[in-house]
């Protein structure tokens, strides 16, 4: 398994360049990417990562976020990710296995319910 520097290991080029591959594979071939999901499953992606996911989807087209299985992600990678739900940048995310404490559900209710286009919370 690949560590980013989010585990407090120096992140590896092959770390890099497998999650660089997720997102340039999703995002070629089309000229819009509305309403598809970024899939980033797995990648070990931990809490500084949400802030760079963030930065990298405002505006992007993406109309969801599928970050299944990263359990270092925990509540403040998450919580980067919020103002996206709440502004309707993204309408469906999907944040099972990511570490997620039972503290957070109410900051992740607020930016569902903001949401100007309903977004959904998926689980698995």
């Amino acid at each position: 398994a690949y560590r980013c520097g989010d585990s407090g290991l120096a992140p590896t080029r092959h770390g890099l360049n497998l999650f660089l591959a997720a997102v340039v594979k999703q995002a070629a071939g089309t000229e819009k990417a509305a309403g598809r999901t970024l899939r980033l499953r797995g990648l070990q992606l931990g809490p500084r990562s949400g802030k760079a996911i963030a930065r990298a989807l405002c505006g992007s087209g993406f109309g969801g976020l599928d970050l299944f299985n990263n359990p270092s992600l925990g509540d403040s990678g998450a919580a980067a990710l919020l103002p996206l739900l709440g502004s309707g940048q993204i309408t469906s995310v999907r944040l099972g296995a990511c570490g997620l404490r039972s503290a957070f559900a109410p900051a992740l209710s607020r930016a569902l319910l903001a949401s100007r286009d309903g977004a959904q919370l998926l689980t698995s």
